[in-house]
């Protein structure tokens, strides 16, 4: 039975899941959730009929009452109800696209909501720039000082991307690098990575490797982001990237692969969301991202 002959047999059926991560500024969210062309409002199926209504302006402190009911959100419930507003906004935009005939097909597709990193790009500071190399000069000596081994689930994958590698590609493209924010003056590049890329790379000697971290240097960066974070992406090959890099993914785009796994879909619909505003929606398969029109907030 497939999930829209579910949801006609069972009111309010569906999932969410909500992950925070410690590289990843914000909260991400994605569902398995397929779109109903005759359901418009999937409202009952992202928050339970009987949960509490939310007041946005409430204060964040919890007080309850004489029965130990709640009065006042908490910090994660009302971040829960912002990222339902979000996805409701996402759902409800994409039904209407496929509903005027703009995007056929699109509404049993996965959604997966990403955060969306929008600072500005400025000059590379030379005293942060200098800071990062000698600092990275003194991991790269003890990587290579230190022979140790590297395990095989941390070596970089160089098998051809599958259809859904590629959609998550485009999907984590969308996000413009909100994990990447964390990554300063140290890029990740511990001293476990550094002896990945030792080991990956044999004809680097511990100088020349050090110089191509500095060739790869961008002049501009995003403001008080990775030194490598530039306006088209990581500034680095993926041989040279950390290993965190390079194997993680936020809570949006793990639930997405799953999704994409268990459903099969050859296509995806993402969006990017800055705090409570959606800033971007989008269907993305492994050729093309094609953006969509979002909807004013229903509640806006």
């Amino acid at each position: 039975m497939n999930v829209r002959e579910r949801t006609r047999k069972r009111e309010g059926a569906g999932t969410q899941k909500l992950g925070m991560h410690s590289a990843c500024p914000m909260p991400c969210q994605t569902s398995s959730l397929r779109i109903m062309r005759a359901r418009p409002s999937l409202s009952t199926q992202l928050i339970a009929a009987d949960a509490p209504r939310l007041d946005p302006t409430a204060p964040l402190a919890q007080s309850t009452g004489a029965a130990g009911e709640r009065t006042r959100p908490l910090p994660l419930a009302r971040r829960r109800a912002d990222d339902a507003a979000i996805r409701q906004q996402a759902v409800d935009s994409v039904f209407r696209a496929e509903t005027a005939g703009e995007a056929p097909g699109i509404g049993a597709l996965p959604v997966a909501i990403v955060p969306l990193q929008q600072r500005s790009i400025v000059a590379l500071p030379q005293e942060t720039r200098q800071r990062f190399l000698d600092r990275l000069s003194l991991r790269i000596a003890r990587a290579y000082d230190d022979e140790r081994d590297v395990p095989d689930g941390d070596r970089t994958d160089r098998s051809a991307p599958n259809h859904i590698a590629a959609i998550l590609a485009s999907s984590c493209a969308l996000c413009r690098g909100a994990c990447c924010t964390r990554g300063s003056d140290h890029a990740f590049l511990a001293e476990d990575s550094l002896a990945r890329v030792r080991l990956e790379n044999p004809a680097y000697s511990s100088d020349s490797l050090r110089d191509q971290y500095e060739a790869s240097l961008p002049s501009h960066h995003f403001e008080l982001s990775c030194v490598y974070h530039a306006a088209t992406g990581c500034a680095l090959p993926m041989l040279l990237r950390s290993t965190t890099c390079n194997r993680y993914r936020c809570g949006g785009l793990t639930q997405l692969h799953r999704a994409l796994q268990h459903s099969g879909a050859p296509r995806a619909i993402v969006g990017a969301s800055e705090g409570t505003a959606l800033r971007e929606l989008a269907v993305i398969d492994p050729r093309e991202t094609r953006a969509l029109a979002i909807l004013p907030r229903a509640n806006a």
